[in-house]
Order: C-alpha cells, then structure tokens, then sequence
C-alpha cells in the first residue's frame, strides 16, 4: 500500500518534467481521458494529448496538482491504485478534481509502472470538492449546505425570484447529474452491458420526467410576478447554459456557433455521442453494423443512413432481445427531451407570451423551432419500417 502510493505521489511531483512523469508509465500504457476521444494506447498517444491540450489551454494554470485519499489493493506483482486527484487553481478560480484509478504492474527492471490510467472529471467539475478533513462529518458539512444555501442571491426585493433562482439552480444539478449518468452509459453500452446500460438509461428517463415536472412549480408564477423582477435579468439566458449544450453534444448535436464553444462543449463535440456508444453496443451483439458507421469521425454530425435502419431494424425483430429493450430505453431518453421542450415553450407563453426572451431570443417562438428534433431521428424511423 504504501508503495504503491509513493508512485502515485511521484508520479504527480514530476508533472511539468515529461521524462521524469513518463518513468513512471508503462511505454505500452492504455489512458481513459475525460477530454480524449477514445482509449489512448502508448505513449506516443498520451504526447498527442498533452499537445491538443496546450495548444487549446487558457485561463490560470494550477498551483498544484496532487492526489489525495489514495487507496490501494495490491495482488502480486498487480495492483490497483484509486484516488481523488485535485487540480488547485490560484483564487477566485475552483479547484478542478478528478475520480482516478490506475492499474500498476512490478517487474524486475522497473519496478511498479502504472500499465493503465483511467480519469474522469467530476460532474460538477467547476466547484471545489472540500478536502477530507477528519473529525465527525456532520449532514450539513457533506452537503456543504452553508455554501449551497448562500448561492441564492435574488437581484430584487420581488418576493418570486427567489423561486426563479432555485428552479434554475436545480436544473443546472440535474443537468450536472444526467451528463454525470450519460457517460456511464456509453461506458456500458461500449462495453456490452445491457442490463447495466437498460438501469442507466432509466435513470436518466427518470431525471427528465422529474426536471419536467418542475415546470408545475415555474407555472404557478403569473406574468406579472415575472415582470416585477424581469428587467433586472439583463441579458442572461437559459439558452446560455453550458450544461444543456453540453448534454445536446453527448446526444449527438454538433454545429454549435464558435463563441459558444468552451474547452468543454468543444471536448464533447469531438468524442463519439451516445448514439455512436450504441452502434458499439450493437456491433458486439453480432449485428454487422457497418464498418464505416463504427469508425466515423465523431465530430461531424451523424446523416442517416439506411443500412444503418436495416441493422436497428433487425434489432427490434425480437422484442425479447435485450439489444430491442436498450434501443427503447434511448427512445425514452430522447423524448424526455423533446417533453420538456415543449413543456418549456408552454411555460414560456404562459409567463411572457409572445414577447423577446430575455437572451434576445424570440421567447417561445425560438423554442417551438427547436421542437420535434429527436436526438436519435433512426430509432423513431425504424418503427415504421
């Protein structure tokens, strides 16, 4: 245990020196990035990273890099290290933090190398994650209520924005949790598991029935109670949620505008979506998918294609498959979304009507042209086939 820690640790005091963090690595090592596209195999796959990455770096870089609460399981000449790894950022900036685990192997010459890497960034990857600082652990102090609680700062005195705040503010929590739960899912789906892809998928079903029906708590609030804190709004937006774009992107949506591109939006825009996961998914099954469908470029936006219809198609053939119930379950996904958008558009006509939303938009006009947009267009399509 302590050995293996003392890897880990060393391995992040050399971060800045590449020969002296790469000793620290398998030559052959296989890397999971929450920025990368797929499984990186090598090292001279983890250089392509680190290059893409300075060149698309702005903002502060951290005061540290280091891990914490480093947990390890050793077998042999085998162990498995896991950890929390928390970037500090000089302030006001929040630290960034990382779930970590790496699979270390021991031989003769070198000692332990981790042989595989895998990292992924915690859902609410711009707020701090506080240190374990011993002692009794109280419910307030896990759900760091006194900083949740102080993040409702109404602009007026209006006795409803306060309700405006904390409904949006959930959002943004449950948006945090289905992107949180979507890349499970395409973990699961790419690794074959139905049944843990089918619970995932569910889950997600069941985040978008409940942030739908938030919308009967928005709707208790009359055009004039809106009005009486509207104007201080200024220019914000619920279309300026990173969060939403981010989820359109995982869901397949590319062609975003450039000034909306953050380091994000624009890492979710080049991995494959979730409809890219479940023709993986479907491919393991042993349905021939076609080649050039499983290695397309997932950052160009998916055509609809026939063959591909033909293989869905097949997969609903037998209604018993588990391969038909996963597809189905995506569906729900899918029109989940659809739901709440025009549950949204309803919301929004019933509080402003006609007039220009508060982004500059065209109130509920530009969000009735967003409706009937499936995010998976071949899995509604094969049901008439």
């Amino acid at each position: 245990m302590t050995e293996i820690a003392a890897v880990v640790e060393g391995l992040y005091r050399a971060l800045g020196d590449r020969a002296a963090f790469d000793a620290y690595l398998d030559p052959r090592i296989t890397i999971w990035e929450s920025d990368a596209d797929r499984l990186l195999d090598g090292l001279p796959s983890l250089d392509e990273l680190r290059d893409r990455r300075a060149a698309r770096a702005s903002g502060p870089s951290p005061v540290s890099v280091a891990p914490e609460d480093i947990r390890a399981d050793v077998w042999g000449d085998t162990a498995v290290a896991r950890y929390l790894l928390r970037a500090r950022f000089p302030a006001p900036s929040a630290d960034r933090c990382f779930r970590v685990t790496d699979v270390l192997r021991r031989d003769d010459e070198h000692g332990w190398r981790i042989v595989h890497h895998h990292a992924e960034a915690l859902s609410l990857l711009d707020r701090s994650v506080p240190p374990h600082a011993g002692g009794t652990l109280t419910y307030g102090g896990y759900l760091r209520l006194d900083e949740l609680l102080a993040c409702q700062t109404p602009l007026t005195d209006a006795h409803d924005e306060l309700l405006f705040v904390v409904i949006h503010q959930v959002y943004e929590l449950w948006f945090a949790q289905i992107l949180h739960e979507a890349a499970l899912l395409q973990r699961r789906l790419e690794d074959g598991d139905s049944t843990g892809a089918l619970h995932t998928a569910r889950r997600i079903a069941k985040i978008l029935k409940t942030i739908v029906g938030q919308l009967d708590v928005l709707e208790t609030m009359t055009p004039r109670q809106f009005a009486s804190f509207r104007p201080e709004l200024g220019s914000s937006s619920g279309f300026q949620s990173h969060q939403f774009r981010e989820l359109e992107a995982v869901l397949g949506r590319r062609g975003f505008a450039r000034d909306v591109l953050d380091e994000r939006l624009r890492a979710a825009t080049t991995r494959r979506s979730v409809f890219d996961s479940l023709l993986r998914y479907l491919a393991g099954t042993g349905l021939a998918v076609p080649p050039d469908a499983l290695d397309r470029d997932p950052a160009q936006p998916w055509r609809p294609r026939a063959d591909v219809r033909a293989v869905l198609a097949t997969a609903y053939a037998d209604e018993r498959n588990p391969a038909a119930e996963v597809c189905e379950a995506l569906v729900d996904i899918d029109e989940g979304v659809q739901e709440w958008r025009y549950r949204h558009v309803k919301m929004v006509e019933r509080i402003i009507g006609s007039r220009t939303g508060t982004g500059g938009s065209s109130g509920a006009d530009y969000l009735r042209s967003t409706l009937f947009r499936p995010a998976f267009p071949e899995l509604w399509e094969v049901r008439g086939a």
